[in-house]
């Protein structure tokens, strides 16, 4: 695997990784960020075996924390776990990684597309925006968003109707609101920012990234074959995280580093 060019251990807070881009997540940052630290969240993190074989080469490195994201209560106990038993006091790296498909049901969708990302962000912006005075590198808040959720490229995209639940109007709702939550989050946060520190080169970098079409769970559903696997999904979005600059803030990526239409 290619090294990450970045020269400073880092902290990363990643959602949602008992299995699929999640799980790759954790293990391309162990694998490539030697010296860094993984706070890795599932909701059962007892069920989830291949985190936890992770967990037992890494043990230094990696903490397995509960959280459910669509439960505003588990949601409420990260700052305890992070600051009281992990002895957190800042964050580099944000990733709203964790999904759910439901063609039936909107409300479900969107509580852990949408409602989850936005009070995890706000859980965690104290840790992002910790120390930012002194702080030589800018944090950054991803959310995992889908070209699915881009009403642009709507009418360009080819519609099957054995698509599966990903083309449900409730997934790509959900995308959809979580691009416009990725710009409310970054002019909010950043505006409060600069009032705060009058400085241009601080903030906190704020981005959405569709990982591609891969093969996991959701992508194969319906025995459809997608052209990436979730290596390759990982590693193209790991280099877009790792590249953007401030002034990048609010863009919408795909894993490829191309910029995206809303």
């Amino acid at each position: 695997m290619t090294q990450l060019h970045i020269t400073k251990p880092l902290t990363i807070f990643v959602t949602g990784c008992s299995r699929g881009l999640g799980l790759e997540f954790v293990k391309q940052l162990l694998t490539k960020q030697k010296d860094s630290l993984v706070i890795a969240t599932c909701r059962e993190p007892s069920k989830a075996e291949d985190l936890q074989k992770l967990k037992e080469g890494y043990s230094k490195r990696l903490h397995v924390v509960p959280l459910d994201v669509s439960d505003e209560k588990s949601i409420e106990k990260v700052p305890h776990v992070l600051s009281k038993d992990l002895g957190i006091s800042s964050i580099d790296w944000l990733i709203n990684n964790a999904g759910y498909v439901d063609s039936d049901s909107m409300i479900k969708v969107y509580r852990t597309n949408v409602i989850g990302p936005i009070l995890i962000s706000d859980a965690l912006i104290p840790y992002l925006t910790h120390d930012l005075s002194k702080r030589d590198y800018i944090p950054r808040i991803v959310n995992l968003s889908s070209l699915l959720g881009s009403i642009t490229t709507f009418q360009s995209i080819k519609h099957n109707a054995d698509a599966s639940v990903l083309s449900a109007p409730s997934y790509r709702c959900s995308k959809a609101a979580l691009n416009m939550l990725t710009q409310c989050i970054d002019k909010d946060l950043n505006d409060k920012i600069q009032r705060t520190y009058s400085d241009s080169k601080k903030g906190v970098i704020v981005i959405a990234c569709s990982p591609g079409w891969v093969v996991t769970d959701m992508g194969t559903v319906g025995g459809r074959k997608p052209p990436l696997t979730s290596e390759q999904s990982i590693q193209g979005m790991l280099s877009v995280i790792e590249n953007v600059k401030l002034d990048d803030s609010g863009k919408f990526f795909s894993f490829d580093g191309k910029t995206l239409p809303w």
